[in-house]
């Protein structure tokens, strides 16, 4: 494995980590690549606290292993998330700010106390071989799941259990109702219909299949999608056709129908091909949310069948 040594030849490796539905950090120190102090705190749920604030709490226990080592004049920090070293480096208002505010607050006591102590925050990459970063990530993975080692330094914000992040209600909000939404929809009547041609719940996908397209044709596109549309075996359920078959082939004229098969469309239909490039068509390569609307709206414009429609 990889070393890493840094002037004045004391370092500490900090970690953060989500592991198995807990939440922990780590800190240990390296001393001419010999492992020394080690610090673990669980933070708690993955429900209710992130990696983020996990890896700042890291920082903050390498400050205490820097604190409980006596005569230090110079010490380096090894992390490896970029964004909390960012925040460290530039705080400002966003979530887990108390713990930022927790590291600065350390920070300057122990400054005051060891007026001679030089501390620098280097990046490392994360599994790469590098010894103490493999070492204190697996520290931080016993701390996700229970670990935590007592302090050297007095730190009021880890003397009582951390507040739930509010980021982490917000994502698993989100995560709820998503799912709910896709129960829902997958009960509905609706999705047997729609599923035939498309795996995508109604979201932003749909929205963007619409975007660049005229009222018309967005109007035409969402009748082929959901079958209520000017063809005769949809329309004879209201009484507003004869009946509903095909006036061409005696089947009963719905949107497959009328994409797909029937001949009266074949010269706009071998066009259709040509578009879309494929021999094959189906109603997932027509009209699915991953589709190209154009090829399908340039056939039903050609076959001239919805001739009230501005497409």
């Amino acid at each position: 494995m990889k070393k890493v040594t840094a002037r004045g030849g004391f370092c500490v490796f900090t970690d953060g980590s989500g592991f198995e539905g807990g939440v922990g950090a780590a800190a240990i120190a390296s001393r001419g690549g010999a492992l020394g102090e080690k610090r673990q705190m669980h933070l708690g749920h993955q429900s209710e606290h992130t990696v983020f604030e996990s890896e700042v709490c890291g920082a903050i226990l390498a400050l205490d292993i820097i604190a409980s080592t006596p005569r230090l004049t110079s010490a380096d920090i090894f992390m490896d998330c970029q964004p909390a070293m960012a925040a460290l480096a530039a705080p400002k208002s966003q979530p887990g700010q108390y713990l930022l505010a927790t590291f600065h607050a350390t920070l300057s006591r122990l400054l005051r106390s060891r007026r001679t102590l030089k501390l620098r925050i280097h990046w490392v990459p994360a599994h790469v071989g590098i010894a103490e970063n493999e070492a204190v990530d697996a520290h931080a993975k016993e701390a996700a799941q229970g670990a935590t080692s007592p302090l050297t330094t007095r730190i009021p914000t880890f003397e009582r259990p951390l507040p739930i992040s509010k980021a982490t209600v917000i994502a698993a909000g989100i995560s709820d109702f998503a799912e709910q939404w896709r129960k829902e929809w997958s009960e509905s009547p609706r999705y047997a219909r729609v599923s035939a041609f498309d795996n995508v719940i109604p979201s932003k996908a749909v929205e963007r299949m619409y975007a660049g397209i005229s009222r018309p044709q967005c109007s035409i596109l969402t009748q082929l999608r959901t079958g209520h549309i000017g063809l005769n075996a949809y329309l004879h359920r209201f009484k507003l056709a004869p009946s509903p078959l095909c006036q061409t082939c005696a089947v009963p004229e719905s949107v497959p129908h009328f994409l797909l098969t029937c001949p009266a469309y074949r010269p706009a239909r071998l066009r259709l091909m040509l578009r879309v490039k494929s021999a094959r068509l189906s109603l997932r390569t027509l009209i699915s949310t991953k589709a190209e609307p154009a090829p399908v709206l340039a056939f039903v414009r050609e076959t001239g069948h919805f001739a009230n429609y501005d497409l």
